[in-house]
């Protein structure tokens, strides 16, 4: 939001200079993100530019501080770090001179417990904004639209209460303030149509939404050029009802940032006096009867909280005095009395949504203190070395295996676009999100994978051909009707396998590189080796694709992306992948210590000729389970198809480390035991001795 110093000034007399200013706010927790100097500004008392420059100051707020979203509420702020009074302005009732009321039916009160509106007839057609509220407004980045539009935004930015003016002539029978009927269409004043949600709250007349409530109003019922009579409305919708109604249909407006926040639940009627007011000024009319429905049941209401001393000095480890701690809140608009001599009764102020409980206060007391008082010392603590499982690998270890394999570490949202999920994985059915913090995260992802594709995306649009990233965390499903959620860890690469360099003759990152990385981060484990199975997967390319498996249960899947899929998230290059279940590769097997043989080893190699669909995984296992304790391993060295070998056939090398434990192996056993594993190949594979 950005505001200007002289406004601000019309409310409280800072002294301070601009520089102090920002950076009272800025240790008061109200993010100040630019000052800029603009030459003098035009004020409602003085027609004429004043000498002194304007400084605007913008500031990012957190989203509990709603209270601060117009001149007023930051002006208030500041008369409390300061010690400034706080003019307050008067808002003094308009008299009504028309008798034209309309009928106002809230029929969803738990969304708008109070709605407010005035009629005003016979407003000059031909009015012009002034110059002095239309440069107020170009300060706050509100452009000037129409006399009436913009003294709504004008009341909007002092006060904080967002309003609306319907053509009273557009207005066909009673106001009602209701939710939505499925499948009802309104035109807003953008000129975009929409399909309306049966959870959204609308102002209607008799045939149909006039506006959607604290977001935007109808095409059809706005004021124009040629307006005569308006019907103001000032309503309190509810904060924790509006929340994230505006992102479901892809809006964002100045009302909807500030009803979402909270607003002030008292101000709607002194908001249409003060409009009524300057609309007289600006544009004449003939002002009738304020007219008001309040629910009072479903009013906000504020709790008493019983604020304990010792539980202040315990937090911010200073000792607040009670009639300091009272004069503090007091500042803030609370109303405190002493309960005893280590405890305050507090009543905060109703515009303020984010005091509810004890620590809310102190968090109060150390902003107005200042945090800059709070003097910092050391914790005490006993330290202790903590415990370490030995049958548990800790999930640091694993990303400092990943590190040094090159990877690097993404952290992402766990929330993804609907879209790219439903393009990765169209048969599930992901978990929708109510309120998402934007349309591109609106569900929670359903693996990894789409998370550090989109990092890949963004890598990629910025010149980085070269990626390998990993991630730890969970994804999220359904099961049974109910939300689950599972650790995972997914990595990617793409590019050339080693960085730059002259070194190294390069070549791009293949299947067997992640293989390689996989075999890695479990060898930490001790556990059984895991083996990899070809399986057809929509994600992967034909032929492309392994389930990752341990003692015959899949944990996991690797593989080639789909070119396809490729093209249509924008990716470039060849993309290999993996994903797996986390928790297998943190259950680890205590080693056992072995005695190192002093005897020699024997290293024998064969060449075997198998058909094309023979994994050379099952023939490394069938010669470990032949050879038994003599086996210290077995890897394959070499694989050749074409001339010399039949078609639909491939040769196989494979490399066997033969060592006895407490004795020298001598050649006739070796040759017995390599002939039985040839014999064996062959009756369990077809395989052939390659001369």
């Amino acid at each position: 939001m950005k505001f200007s110093q002289q406004w601000i000034q019309e409310y409280v007399s800072v002294i301070s200079s601009t520089e102090q200013v920002v950076e009272l706010l800025t240790m008061a927790g109200l993010e100040v993100d630019s000052v800029e100097e603009v030459p003098g500004s035009i004020s409602p008392t003085s027609l004429t530019a004043a000498t002194q420059p304007d400084k605007i100051i913008e500031i990012d707020l957190t989203p509990n501080r709603g209270d601060c979203l117009s001149v007023r509420g930051l002006a208030r702020e500041l008369s409390v770090l300061t010690k400034q009074a706080f003019h307050a302005p008067s808002y003094p009732e308009i008299p009504a001179q028309g008798q034209d009321r309309i009928d106002i039916q809230v029929l969803a009160p738990e969304y708008c417990p109070r709605y407010v509106g005035r009629i005003i007839k016979n407003i000059k057609s031909s009015a012009q904004t002034p110059t002095w509220m239309q440069e107020r407004l170009n300060r706050c980045d509100i452009r000037s639209i129409h006399p009436i539009v913009d003294i709504l935004n004008y009341v909007m930015i002092e006060m904080g209460q967002p309003m609306h003016a319907f053509d009273l002539s557009k207005i066909e029978g009673a106001i009602s303030v209701r939710l939505a009927k499925a499948q009802e269409n309104i035109t807003l004043l953008d000129e975009q149509k929409v399909t309306l949600k049966d959870n959204t709250l609308v102002i209607a007349d008799n045939t149909g939404p006039l506006a959607i409530a604290g977001i935007m109003g109808g095409l059809s019922s706005g004021v124009s050029e040629d307006t005569q009579d308006i019907m103001l409305e000032s309503a309190l919708f509810l904060n924790n009802m509006q929340a994230g109604k505006a992102r479901q249909y892809g809006l964002q407006t100045d009302s909807s940032y500030r009803f979402e926040r909270g607003i002030d639940p008292t101000a709607q009627v002194n908001a249409v006096e003060r409009a009524t007011q300057l609309i007289l000024e600006i544009c004449g009319g003939i002002p009738c009867q304020v007219q008001e429905v309040t629910h009072t049941a479903f009013l906000p209401k504020k709790e008493v909280i019983s604020l304990r001393l010792a539980r202040v000095t315990k937090i911010l480890g200073i000792n607040i005095e009670q009639d300091l701690a009272i004069e503090l809140l007091s500042r803030i608009g609370c109303e405190c009395n002493a309960n005893g001599m280590d405890a305050i009764s507090v009543l905060p102020p109703q515009n303020r949504y984010d005091l509810n409980i004890e620590v809310d206060l102190i968090e109060e007391l150390a902003r107005i203190h200042g945090y800059q008082n709070i003097v910092t010392h050391l914790p005490i603590a006993a330290l202790s070395v903590p415990k370490q499982n030995e049958r548990r690998i800790p999930e640091q270890r694993i990303k400092h295996a990943l590190v040094d394999l090159g990877y690097l570490e993404a952290i992402n949202y766990s929330f993804i676009d609907s879209t790219w999920q439903k393009l990765l994985f169209p048969d599930r059915e992901a978990i929708a999100l109510l309120n998402p913090i934007s349309q591109d995260m609106d569900t929670m992802r359903l693996a990894l994978l789409p998370g550090l594709l989109k990092t890949l995306q963004y890598n990629q649009r910025r010149q980085q051909n070269r990626v390998m990233i990993f991630e730890l965390g969970n994804y999220y499903y359904q099961e049974k009707g109910q939300s689950q959620q599972q650790q995972a860890l997914a990595g990617l690469c793409v590019g050339m396998h080693y960085a730059d360099t002259w070194r190294k003759e390069q070549r791009p990152v293949d299947f067997f590189d992640l293989k390689g990385h996989i075999n890695a981060l479990w060898q930490l484990t001790g556990n059984t080796p895991l083996s990899f199975e070809v399986v057809e997967d929509p994600l992967n390319q034909k032929g492309k694709s392994a389930a990752i498996l341990h003692e015959g249960n899949r944990i996991g899947l690797v593989g080639k992306l789909n070119a396809h899929l490729q093209k249509q998230l924008d990716i470039e290059g060849d993309v290999y992948w993996f994903e797996c279940l986390l928790e297998p590769f943190l259950n680890k097997q205590i080693p056992k210590l072995l005695r190192p043989s002093k005897f020699p080893e024997i290293r024998r190699d064969i060449a075997v000729i198998v058909d094309n669909n023979v994994q050379s995984e099952a023939l490394s296992k069938f010669v470990g389970s032949v050879t038994d304790e003599l086996l210290q391993s077995v890897y394959i060295f070499d694989e050749y198809k074409g001339k010399g070998i039949p078609e639909g056939r491939k040769s196989i090398g494979l490399g066997l480390i033969l060592q006895h434990p407490s004795r020298t192996l001598v050649d006739d056993e070796v040759n017995t035991l390599m002939q039985s594993i040839i014999d064996g190949l062959k009756k369990e594979f077809a395989a052939e001795l390659r001369e």
